[in-house]
């Protein structure tokens, strides 16, 4: 068996992530960029909740279609993570 090397995130992250899965969906199905890497796509996404405070979802999904994991990160978290990726789309 092999196990991903990430560390399980904490139930705070898991709470915020299951009220964001709506967004999530949105990601999906309307992204803002999509990031191909070698066995897998991000798809990002930019929202703004109620209070005007920003945040950016990004989806993981594997080469044969299956969504590995979403996060959510603070508003700029993509520009700080494009490095040297190949951008397919971009809105």
């Amino acid at each position: 068996m092999i196990r991903a090397s990430c560390p399980r995130p904490s139930e705070k992250e898991i709470e915020k992530r299951l009220k964001l899965l709506d967004c999530a969906r949105k990601t999906l199905s309307d992204p803002q960029e999509i990031w191909e890497q070698e066995t897998q796509r991000l798809f990002f996404k930019r929202f703004e909740d109620p209070k005007g405070k920003k945040f950016t979802v990004m989806v993981t999904v594997t080469s044969d279609g299956k969504c590995r994991s979403y996060m959510v990160g603070k508003d700029g978290y993509m520009d700080k993570q494009r490095k040297g990726l190949n951008r397919v789309y971009k809105k």
